[in-house]
């Protein structure tokens, strides 16, 4: 082996990079795809209802829309109400958007503590041989 090589490798050893049991680092992986799975899919279970609901409330809303105004019924009166109804359409679409916003913060910082457990879990035995080493 090179001088050059040599020094590199006491820098950072190469086993460093490996975790000395691969069935572990395995079980690392494979723990932390379950978890992500199990998350992302209560997430999109969620989402979806949330979508869901959201279509039925406005289907029902679009169906007094279109429902046939009354036959002595001022045109004023029928705007008015038209009109309170899409005020009403937007608040909730405003508050369905804010409801899907902080479902998805919730489930991104979910995901990101997943990840960091998992990764200072498998870089345990790559701090372990440079605290070794140094």
């Amino acid at each position: 082996m090179s001088a050059e090589n040599k020094a590199i490798a006491q820098i950072f050893p190469i086993n460093a990079l490996f975790s000395p049991n691969i069935t572990q680092a395995q079980a690392h992986a494979t723990n932390m795809l379950t978890q992500t799975t199990e998350l992302m899919t209560k997430m999109s279970s969620e989402l979806w209802e949330a979508q869901t609901r959201l279509m039925q409330v406005e289907a029902q809303q679009g169906a007094k829309v279109f429902a046939q105004p009354a036959a002595g019924g001022r045109p004023g009166e029928a705007l008015g109400a038209y009109n309170q109804q899409l005020r009403e359409s937007s608040e909730r679409m405003v508050e369905h958007l804010r409801q899907v916003n902080d479902l998805m913060r919730d489930y991104s910082w979910q995901m990101l503590d997943i990840y960091a457990a998992n990764l200072s879990k498998a870089t345990k035995p790559i701090q372990d041989a440079m605290q070794r080493k140094s």
